[in-house]
C-alpha cells in the first residue's frame, strides 16, 4: 500500500516538476533542459510501467491536457515555440496511445491491415503494443529534439511508433492460425 502511495507521489511530483520547468525554462532552452525533461519523463515512464499505478494515469492525461489548453490560452498572443509545439506532440502522443487500448474491436478504427480485421485477438494484441510505445516514443522525441531537426525527429518517431506494431501484427498473425 505504501509503495503504491509513493510511486503516484512519484508520478505527480515529476510530472508537475516538468510542467513548471518547462514553462519557466521555455525561453533559456538548452540541451541539458532537454535532457533533465527527458530524465522526468522516464521516471514517469517507469512508474506506467508499474500496473498498480497505470489506472491513474487516465485522470493524470486529463490534468494534463487542461493545463496546455490554460497554456495555450496564456500564450495565444505569442507564436507556439518549438519547445511547446513538442511538449503538445509527447502529450498527444501518449494520449492517443492510451485511447487505442481503449478502443473496442473494430476493423474500421487504429491499425488497418489484413492481420488486424480478420483477427480480434490480434488486433487488441497489435493496439496493446501501440499503447505500450507511445510513452518511449514520446520520450524519444524529447531525446532527439536535442539533437536532430525537429521535422527529422518527428517523421523518424512516428515510423517506429506505427511500423512496430504492424510488423508485430504480420508476425504473430501466421502463428495464430492466420491464413
Amino acid at each position: 500500500m505504501k509503495n503504491k502511495k509513493f510511486n503516484k507521489l512519484l508520478m505527480i511530483i515529476s510530472f508537475i516538476a516538468f510542467l513548471i520547468t518547462y514553462y519557466l525554462t521555455s525561453y533559456q532552452y538548452s540541451s541539458i533542459v532537454g535532457l533533465v525533461y527527458t530524465l522526468l519523463i522516464t521516471i514517469q515512464v517507469l512508474v506506467f510501467f508499474n500496473n498498480n499505478v497505470k489506472n491513474n494515469l487516465h485522470w493524470l492525461l486529463t490534468l494534463a491536457f487542461a493545463v496546455i489548453m490554460v497554456l495555450s490560452v496564456v500564450n495565444s498572443s505569442t507564436v507556439i515555440d518549438t519547445k511547446l509545439s513538442l511538449f503538445l506532440l509527447c502529450s498527444v502522443v501518449i494520449f492517443i496511445g492510451n485511447l487505442c487500448s481503449l478502443i473496442p474491436y473494430n476493423p474500421f478504427i487504429g491499425i488497418r491491415i489484413f492481420s488486424t480485421r480478420n483477427d480480434e485477438g490480434n488486433w487488441r494484441a497489435t493496439h496493446n503494443i501501440l499503447a505500450d510505445l507511445s510513452i518511449p516514443i514520446s520520450c524519444l522525441i524529447l531525446f532527439l529534439s536535442n539533437f536532430l531537426n525537429l521535422n527529422t525527429v518527428v517523421t523518424i518517431s512516428f515510423i517506429i511508433w506505427l511500423i512496430l506494431p504492424i510488423i508485430y501484427s504480420i508476425w504473430i498473425y501466421p502463428k495464430k492460425g492466420g491464413n
